[in-house]
């Protein structure tokens, strides 16, 4: 019935979308040489993009001959943004960065990050548009692989019920979202993991069998900073999901 129930809103779960990408940093301030010269336009450029609908993360390689300027500019940021759907780069949203050679990552010690995170939730009441915290730990312990976790907290935005009674109520600390056991992948990504959501304000929480969708990349000189896109899809034995994208640096 979930799935259905899902599927019937798809609409309404769009125009969440537009919600929550008009957080992300606007697309009209691009990039230049002099704003920003350690973006190298002559690198790789990658960009996981998020499907909302489709509970999805797609992949997405680009040719190191990609222009700069097709970037927006970040303030924070050297290595890594977040992208709205208006973008010219692949026209989806998501985060987008440049790979650490994984010659170059870190292999022991302890790394945290803090940044941003946009996620949309949906359960069986509503829908949320959200912005918050992101922090993050790269802990190399006993000559492990390096695990990593993943915290998003301070939750705020807005509110839509699916009946649509309510349209774009503010709230705040609407939950707080924990992947853990992730892995890193390939050498420069972040892969697997499992999700806990905690909270006070959603109708209901993840039944246990849930399927998490979690893709990330460490970007800048030893894996400075990192960009990942994630989805939770428990429509199937539950009442919710969610999908975002985040960005953070050490």
């Amino acid at each position: 019935m979930a799935l259905i129930f899902f599927k019937t809103h798809k609409i309404l779960i769009a125009s969440i979308i537009t919600i929550l990408v008009s957080c992300s940093p606007s697309t009209n301030d691009r990039l230049s040489e002099s704003q920003n010269p350690t973006l190298d336009p002559t690198k790789f450029l990658t960009f996981i993009s998020v499907d909302g609908v489709k509970m999805a993360i797609e992949l997405i390689e680009s040719s190191p001959n990609y222009e700069i300027n097709d970037i927006p500019k970040s303030e924070n940021y050297e290595f890594t943004n977040v992208l709205s759907d208006k973008n010219s780069f692949t026209g989806k949203a998501g985060a987008v960065g440049i790979l650490t050679d994984p010659l170059a990552m870190p292999v022991n010690g302890v790394f945290l990050y803090n940044g941003e995170a946009f996620v949309s939730i949906t359960d069986n009441i509503a829908n949320y548009a959200l912005e918050g915290k992101a922090r993050a730990t790269l802990s190399f312990e006993q000559d492990s692989a390096g695990e990593i976790t993943a915290i998003l907290s301070q939750m705020n935005g807005f509110q839509t019920t699916t009946d649509l009674s309510t349209a774009n109520n503010p709230v705040f600390d609407v939950a707080q979202i924990e992947f853990s056991n992730l892995s890193i992948c390939e050498g420069n990504k972040i892969c697997n993991g499992d999700a806990i959501i905690q909270s006070n304000i959603l109708s209901s929480l993840l039944s246990g069998q849930e399927l998490v969708n979690f893709l990330g990349m460490f970007s800048g000189p030893k894996g400075s900073e990192i960009a990942a896109s994630f989805s939770v899809d428990d429509l199937d034995q539950g009442e919710l999901s969610l999908y975002g994208f985040l960005i953070a640096k050490q």
